[in-house]
C-alpha cells in the first residue's frame, strides 16, 4: 500500500457572499470568453455563476485525478471536498487547522480555485487566507505530530498564484514542509 493520502479542496466564496472589503479587493480568475456555442454573459451575475460552476468543475477534475493515481491510498475519512466555501465554518483557518491535525495522513494535497487578493490571498466569505498562515498552520499542526515527515502539496488555481511561489522562496525553510508543481 502506497502512501496515506488526503485531500482538501477548497473553492473560493461567491463574490456577492464575501465581505465587502474582501470583494473590493478581489482579483477574479480571467474572464470566461464566450464562444460560438457559448453567449457573452447577460449580466455580472451570470458573469459569477458561470466562474463559480468552471471553479467547481476543476475541483471535481482534480478530485477525480488524485483518486486515480495508482500507488496511492486515497484515506475518504480524512478528506474534504468543499463544494460550496459555505461548508466551511465561519473560520476557513480552523478547518485547515483541523485538517492539517492528522497523524495518520503522509500527503496532504489542499487545492484552492478562484478569485484571489492582489497578494494572492484565497477569498472567503469573511476571511483571506494567505501563503504565511498556510504555512504557519502547516509547520505547527508538525511540531504536534508523530508523522513529521508528512508532506503538504499546494494546488493554487488563481490569478496572482505566483505569490505564493514567490512567498515560498522567500521561506527557505518551507521548502522541507510544502511542494509546488
Amino acid at each position: 500500500v502506497g502512501p496515506g493520502v488526503a485531500y482538501m479542496l477548497l473553492p473560493c466564496a461567491y463574490p456577492t457572499s464575501m465581505a465587502q472589503e474582501i470583494r473590493r479587493a478581489l482579483v477574479p480568475r480571467s474572464v470566461i470568453p464566450a464562444g460560438p456555442d457559448v453567449p457573452p454573459p447577460a449580466s455580472l451575475a451570470e458573469q459569477q455563476q458561470r466562474e463559480m460552476d468552471c471553479v467547481h468543475k476543476d475541483l471535481e477534475a482534480l478530485e477525480a485525478f488524485l483518486k486515480s493515481r495508482p500507488g496511492m491510498e486515497i484515506l475518504p475519512d480524512l478528506s474534504i471536498e468543499a463544494a460550496d466555501s459555505g461548508m466551511l465554518p465561519q473560520d476557513p483557518h480552523k478547518a485547515i487547522q483541523t485538517f492539517f491535525a492528522s497523524d495518520e495522513v503522509d500527503i496532504f494535497f489542499m487545492g484552492y480555485c478562484g478569485s484571489a487578493t492582489p497578494e494572492g490571498g484565497w477569498c472567503f466569505c469573511d476571511h483571506v487566507v494567505t501563503f504565511e498562515q498556510v504555512l504557519d498552520m502547516w509547520q505547527r499542526a508538525r511540531a504536534r505530530s508523530r508523522n513529521t515527515d508528512a508532506r503538504l502539496l499546494l494546488y493554487v488555481d488563481a490569478p496572482r498564484a505566483g505569490a505564493w511561489v514567490d512567498a515560498l522562496i522567500r521561506a527557505p525553510q518551507a521548502a522541507a514542509f510544502v511542494g509546488t508543481v
